[in-house]
């Protein structure tokens, strides 16, 4: 009878990856971002790559009116800081909204990381 391979347990050569799902939006559409980290184990931290994307801490400090059509300039003055990076602890959730859209202030383009 043959061993397995422990080393492939847990590799993508055996089972396959799954398909990673990719946002889309037009530049400067209005964007939220749902986070949820369903484990139970490890913080983990929620970052993009590339864009300058950033949202407040408490989006409900200011009035970012993301309903009701949006600026393409950061608010200056805000009650709330601006993050980039969120850790999120198990079976917590955060909505991201996007400060100034999809693509960010810079209105950058693209799949970002």
């Amino acid at each position: 009878m043959l061993k397995a391979d422990e080393s492939l347990a847990y590799s993508s050569y055996t089972f396959g990856d799954p398909a990673t799902p990719i946002p889309r939006s037009y530049l400067g559409e209005p964007t939220k971002t749902r986070l949820v980290h369903a484990g139970f184990e490890q913080l983990h931290v929620h970052h993009l790559h590339g864009g300058g994307t950033r949202w407040r801490l408490n989006p409900n400090a200011d009035d970012t009116d993301i309903d009701g059509g949006l600026e393409k300039t950061p608010l200056q003055n805000a009650s709330s800081v601006r993050l980039d990076s969120q850790t999120i602890s198990p079976l917590e959730s955060y909505t991201l909204e996007h400060e100034c859209g999809a693509g960010g202030c810079q209105q950058a383009a693209g799949d970002f990381l």
